[in-house]
């Protein structure tokens, strides 16, 4: 494995990705912007993505031109192998929603949010003391993450194969 940087435009999002990731984009467009880019895009010999089709979708967005990328050595069905268990193995974690309630109360004392929708958020948690107003604002909290879980299924963007333009389309 060797960690090399190449110009975004050489990349190639895998074909046959399962994932929408649109939904996640602009998350990840303001997560590079604040904290920067901390995680490499995983990419094959080909430079086709391995993982990371959402930063890849958040840099393009972004302009940025070049990028680093860990380029992985696999014969290609262990490529595919890896890129299901990346994508799929975390549907198998849980969120401790006792914990997330102290991560997002230390957050409401004084520090900026992580994304900007989270600011509502965040002066719930931070006007609340007691369980019961935590446990309405964790409800929220929750709500808001299926809401922007069911929205992520009605657009996604692709990628001209021919000019490499991102469009968006309604999905099915």
């Amino acid at each position: 494995m060797e960690t090399i940087t190449k110009k975004l435009q050489d990349i190639k999002p895998y074909k046959n990705n399962p994932r929408f990731n649109d939904a996640a984009v602009q998350g990840v467009v303001y997560s590079i912007k604040k904290f920067g880019f901390n995680q490499p895009i995983i990419i094959d010999k080909k430079g086709v993505i391995v993982a990371g089709h959402t930063r890849y979708l958040a840099l393009k967005q972004m302009k940025i031109k070049e990028v680093e990328c860990l380029v992985l050595d696999l014969p290609e069905k262990k490529l595919k192998k890896y890129r299901l268990a990346d994508n799929r193995v975390r549907e198998y974690s849980e969120t401790d929603w006792d914990l997330l309630k102290e991560e997002l109360r230390e957050l409401s004392e004084g520090l900026e949010p992580i994304f900007p929708e989270m600011d509502e958020l965040l002066k719930d948690y931070h006007s609340t003391v007691d369980n019961d107003s935590l446990n309405k604002a964790d409800k929220k909290l929750r709500t808001n993450i299926e809401n922007r879980n069911a929205e992520a299924v009605d657009y996604r963007n692709v990628e001209c194969p021919n000019c490499h333009k991102i469009l968006t389309i309604k999905s099915k």
